[in-house]
């Protein structure tokens, strides 16, 4: 069942991804979101006490997670989802978060019991609400502009994941309690892990260059809840190749991506537009069509099933075409 035909104008969504919260614009800076209780999820937390999922989750969980097991074997790591969100509107647009705690493990069950449809009514007829029912882990999701304006593509590596060899704009983090006391932490984790662009080597990257610029649902595939950010980073578009290039020689493990591609947002705004609009491949002459700098293997793919093609508009949403403000 096509959930937005079930339920029409009460929802928005683009492609595979419900919009949960629409409304932030052009982007909320890290000091206007938070997360209550405050110390939830930092190395100091309290995440043994956050609320942990409810029925029917909690009984789908259950049911599905000798499946779960069977197909993801190996230690199930804690997690978080979002339990509750508040927007305040008199606070200058601030959002409040309310994380709950789950594990890796329970998520994957879940996916089973939502690609089976025993959701899918109960959504449509109103006993679960698709934008605060949430159950799916919070992945924290960003794009990363250069200071030359060029969006980089990665391509994630051939491996069990969500997307595996699809195109992200430009990288996809869980929220790990313990390790990220809030979603900017993961932010710059992911930046860290992904790409060396840390403090470490040389990139500093303060609060005003991360955004908030939207949360949603997957529906239809991977089922779990998306904060979406962008990045403007201090760096050209070649200091990133580099940087992550400089990575290659690690564990594969550590590699999430397999390539990068650096595309100028205002030289190629309407290339990026119609890849968007198509929800479509990623392919050589593509590639060689908006003269994309590479690094490593990339080969073909699509965009990022669920949270693609959202993540590209909201990309070109801030960046006009060359002769537009």
């Amino acid at each position: 069942m096509d959930l937005q035909d079930a339920l029409g104008s009460t929802i928005q969504a683009i492609d595979g991804l419900v919009l949960v919260h629409p409304k932030i614009g052009r982007g909320l800076p890290p000091s206007r979101l938070r997360v209550f209780p405050p110390n939830a999820c930092g190395r100091d937390s309290v995440y043994a006490d956050l609320p942990a999922l409810e029925s029917p989750f909690s009984e789908a969980a259950s049911r599905h997670l000798p499946v779960a097991k069977e197909k993801h074997p190996g230690k199930s790591r804690n997690k978080v989802f979002l339990a509750g969100y508040e927007s305040y509107v008199h606070d200058h647009g601030a959002l409040v978060l309310h994380p709950g705690r789950t594990d890796y493990l329970r998520t994957r069950a879940l996916e089973e019991a939502f690609d089976n449809g025993e959701f899918t009514e109960a959504y449509v007829n109103g006993e679960l609400e698709i934008l605060t029912d949430l159950p799916g882990l919070v992945a924290v999701v960003g794009a990363i502009v250069t200071s030359d304006e060029h969006l980089i593509l990665a391509q994630r590596r051939d491996s069990e994941g969500w997307g595996s060899l699809c195109y992200s704009m430009s990288f996809e983090e869980g929220w790990e309690p313990g390790l990220d006391a809030e979603p900017v932490d993961v932010v710059r984790r992911g930046l860290s892990e992904e790409f060396h662009l840390d403090e470490d080597h040389g990139v500093v990257i303060d609060d005003s260059r991360i955004q908030l610029l939207g949360i949603g649902r997957e529906w239809g595939e991977f089922w779990n809840t998306v904060l979406a950010y962008i990045v403007h980073v201090p760096c050209d578009a070649g200091f990133v190749l580099r940087s992550w290039g400089g990575m290659l020689d690690g564990p594969v493990d550590h590699r999430e991506h397999k390539g990068l591609a650096a595309v100028s947002l205002r030289r190629n705004w309407h290339q990026l537009l119609e890849l968007a609009d198509r929800g479509s491949t990623v392919t050589e002459s593509w590639l060689a069509r908006v003269n994309a700098s590479r690094a490593g293997h990339l080969s073909r793919g699509e965009i990022h099933p669920t949270h693609g093609r959202a993540r590209l508009l909201w990309a070109l949403n801030a960046f006009p075409p060359l002769g537009r403000s």
